[in-house]
């Protein structure tokens, strides 16, 4: 085995009216990346997806992760959503006294 892809089917509801297909984790073992292993796998995800219904499929990758969200982009993955978050309870990560480090 040289890499894996898990994804799911999610049936359409009031928040997201069509069925969507999510690609939840993408692995390629590191001596056969750049061999376009991972570009087959998400097409066979998205065919298998297309297949059952889904109508939009989308993938998460970290700000911090650029060539994850190159990889994603050469995919036909496009940017939707941004994420925004806060550490809660964990003030001196934000600053001595609670002000913000900008």
């Amino acid at each position: 085995m040289v890499g894996h892809l898990t994804g799911t089917l999610t049936e359409p509801s009031a928040v997201r009216p069509v069925k969507s297909a999510t690609l939840n984790a993408l692995y390629v073992r590191p001596a056969h990346r750049r061999g376009r292993v991972g570009g087959r796998l998400v097409a066979e995800f998205l065919s298998w997806a297309e297949a059952r219904g889904a109508t939009q499929a989308e993938v998460a990758a970290y700000a911090a992760n650029p060539d994850a969200i190159r990889f994603y982009e050469r995919q036909g993955f496009g940017a939707h959503a941004v994420t925004l978050r806060s550490v809660l309870g964990r003030k001196e990560e934000v600053g001595g006294g609670g002000e913000r480090r900008d």
